[in-house]
């Protein structure tokens, strides 16, 4: 008779243990839903950004960079000129 109860007792809290897993399972069906439809919500928001991104965000960084080297670069070609012109015709034009 002890036993009969005890089994009884078990099979109850196992069925209790059964219906909250389906409540269980139900609810993170339905959190997962909300959780698609959020997703598919955000997507049709946030506008695509281009590759270059960053490129674009550091773009007046860049320009300067750029420039900086170009400078550099000339600097450099007018120094060759000059020495070209030197070796060619033995002395330095100081045309500035």
């Amino acid at each position: 008779m002890v036993e009969l109860k005890d089994e009884v007792k078990m099979k109850k809290q196992l069925e209790m243990v059964n219906d909250n897993l389906i409540k269980i399972t139900t609810e993170e069906g339905k959190q997962q839903n909300v959780v698609k439809e959020l997703e598919k919500e955000l997507s049709s928001i946030v506008p695509d950004l281009p590759d270059n991104i960053l490129a674009i965000l550091r773009k007046p960084e860049l320009e300067n960079k750029l420039k900086t080297l170009t400078d550099e670069c000339n600097q450099k070609r007018d120094t060759l000129d000059r020495l070209q012109k030197k070796q060619k015709y033995g002395f330095e034009f100081n045309i500035y």
